[in-house]
């Protein structure tokens, strides 16, 4: 069921229209259904009112309406990095509806020299850079600089794809990790390694969630000492799960 949890998601965030939420708030499962899946379905329906108010007022409209759409997030993590090299830029982007909806956060770079930094895991991302003004949205059609980045962004995304084996895609892929930025996403099934003590920590997490969702009780009162316990006893005794 995932794929339809996606896609329901998908359109609620778009549209705002929480009765078309058919698959995650579905009082019905499919038959094979994973557990996991099982009980993030479970933690859905039992705090459907609370996922409703969160999100009642900001989807569907305005910016909310692109909250899933990568293009602020990709075009912001581009400039940070280029900002460690250039000491302003200048940026002419391909005129898109959620840059067009809310460029706040590129506002408030303009003409800022100080450089700041987010520091997660022993790296130093960079969170600023300096703009000369407000972002150009310009038609790719026109701009011979932003018809060029689309040819290379589509012969990457051409790369990209593993059913593509010309020799051309080949010699691509073999490029992609030179040139990509700290802040590009990419699949880490470490996450899904349930001999890791931290996704057999999440596994029991999730599951005591789900349990007091079920019960009413609260999400978040003593959490830190419950987590902090499963995570010694799980070092003491990790799981026997069969992967």
């Amino acid at each position: 069921m995932a794929e339809e949890i996606f896609e329901d998601f998908e359109k609620l965030m778009r549209t705002g229209d929480f009765e078309g939420l058919k698959a995650l708030f579905s009082a019905s499962k499919n038959e094979g259904i994973s557990p996991v899946l099982e009980q993030i379905f479970d933690f859905a329906i039992h705090n459907k009112e609370a996922v409703v108010e969160e999100l009642d007022g900001y989807v569907g409209s305005g910016a909310g309406k692109w909250v899933l759409d990568l293009t602020n997030t990709a075009l912001f993590s581009l400039l940070a990095e280029w900002g460690q090299e250039y000491d302003q830029l200048t940026a002419y982007c391909d005129q898109s509806k959620p840059l067009s909806e809310d460029q706040e956060i590129f506002n408030v770079m303009i003409n800022r020299e100080d450089k700041k930094y987010s520091h997660v895991a022993g790296i130093d991302s960079p969170i600023t850079f300096n703009l000369k003004e407000p972002l150009k949205l310009v038609d790719s059609k026109i701009v011979h600089g932003v018809q060029l980045a689309d040819a290379i962004a589509g012969a990457f995304a051409y790369a990209c794809d593993n059913e593509n084996q010309d020799e051309y895609a080949k010699k691509w892929r073999r490029m992609i990790e030179e040139h990509v930025i700290f802040g590009s996403v990419f699949q880490d099934y470490d996450h899904l390694d349930l001999t890791k003590l931290e996704v057999q920590r999440n596994a029991v997490l999730l599951q005591e969630l789900t349990e007091r969702s079920k019960n009413g009780h609260s999400l978040t009162d003593d959490i830190g000492e419950y987590i902090q316990f499963i995570t010694m006893a799980l070092r003491e005794n990790p799981l026997e799960l069969q992967t």
